[in-house]
């Protein structure tokens, strides 16, 4: 059902002390700012880890990174173009990933698949 609030516009003589009338507009019609469009269809929540595609220069060399890991700052609604994510970094010599402090803002067709990780301990920052 779509309302709407509207004031009725009025014009009253005014005698603005020296003797001289004349016309003010004191009011316009209000209207609400009322979003018809209808609710966007959340993708990723907000906190969810995904694998995007890695370009040919961001690969391992060898072949062995054809993906990166990050998880989303922000929901991503269905028809939304970039948003944030923060990168997931392998652990140097060891198993796993841990959050980065690097951030970056990423495409909607650049997301390959939604994963799920594990904590490696409790309280852990790493995940497998």
């Amino acid at each position: 059902m779509h309302t709407a609030v509207s004031m009725i516009a009025s014009n009253h003589d005014n005698n603005n002390g020296n003797g001289s009338k004349g016309r003010t507009n004191i009011s316009e019609p209000l209207r609400p700012r009322l979003d018809m469009s209808p609710p966007r269809r959340v993708l990723f929540p907000r906190g969810s880890d995904l694998a995007v595609i890695a370009g040919d220069e961001d690969g391992g060399g060898d072949g062995s990174e054809r993906f990166w890991l990050c998880r989303t700052l922000q929901h991503v609604h269905e028809g939304q173009g970039g948003f944030a994510v923060r990168w997931l970094e392998r652990r140097k010599g060891r198993r796993g990933y841990e959050r980065s402090m690097l951030s970056s803002r990423l495409e909607r067709e650049s997301v390959l698949c939604k994963v799920k990780l594990s904590r490696a301990g409790k309280g852990s920052k790493v995940t497998h």
